[in-house]
């Protein structure tokens, strides 16, 4: 397992009182579940489903997956991207594919954006931010390099406003396995993901500030490869993430897994 806090803060005594809040939270989970088919298309890996606020008192559910539908496309391609967003009441969902609804097109690091290609990621942003979430993946070119693309959404996933390349040529020849997360105090994302460098998996991460109008701010690229367990063939290329947002004078802390 890949465990590190990339972003730290020391602020002991907030941490206490948020763990008491999560451990009463936890009582309540399970205790009521139903489940709601998204999509008719096989799915692969990288699965994700996040609550966007839509009002002050709903909430859609934005999920996205792998879409594959086990036959080859016109494009010549089995897999895409896909995502659905649910009704209201959460009890049905309309499902989409990057195939049959086409996403804005990103500028590669390399080579003519082809396709989105899968290993999507979504967060939702801060309650401020009405319908407004993002989606990572990997996005193929014409050439085969491989990069890390957000794609932005303001209206809970009927469809995407902007997509900007978060990998450079050097950094996503072979991204692999993007995550995202929000810390929702400042509508910031962490992106994370790994790229094979001569058969060792380099990790990397990226601040993006995001705007309301879909446009964004990068920070730079910082390589997180020596700061982590595991480096070298054997390190994880798929991690989990997740943000402690930032409070006050504390800084939010960045979690891999």
């Amino acid at each position: 397992m890949l465990t590190a806090a990339c972003v730290a803060d020391d602020s002991p005594n907030e941490d206490d009182e948020e763990l008491g809040e999560a451990e009463s939270s936890l009582l309540n989970i399970g205790t009521s579940i139903s489940v709601t088919p998204s999509v008719n298309a096989s799915v692969g890996n990288e699965v994700t489903a996040v609550a966007v606020p839509t009002s002050a008192s709903t909430s859609v559910v934005f999920a996205t997956y792998n879409s594959n539908f086990g036959v080859f496309l016109p494009d010549g391609n089995k897999t895409h991207c896909g995502w659905a967003k649910s009704n209201a009441s959460q009890t049905s969902f309309t499902s989409y594919d990057s195939y049959y609804n086409p996403l804005p097109v990103p500028a590669m690091s390399s080579g003519t954006y082809e396709r989105c290609l899968g290993d999507t990621w979504a967060a939702a942003l801060g309650p401020q931010r009405l319908s407004q979430a993002v989606m990572v993946a990997v996005a193929e070119s014409t050439d085969g390099t491989r990069d890390v693309v957000l794609w932005i959404t303001n209206n809970a996933g009927s469809s995407f406003i902007s997509a900007t390349t978060i990998s450079t040529a050097a950094t996503g020849a072979q991204a692999d396995g993007p995550k995202v997360a929000i810390d929702p105090t400042n509508n910031t994302a962490y992106v994370w993901w790994a790229n094979v460098v001569g058969g060792v998996n380099v990790h990397y991460m990226r601040k993006v500030g995001i705007n309301a109008n879909g446009s964004v701010n990068l920070g730079p690229i910082v390589n997180l490869t020596n700061k982590l367990p595991g480096v070298g063939s054997g390190a994880p290329l798929h991690a989990s993430i997740t943000v402690r947002k930032g409070v006050g004078t504390a800084l939010p802390r960045v979690f891999l897994a």
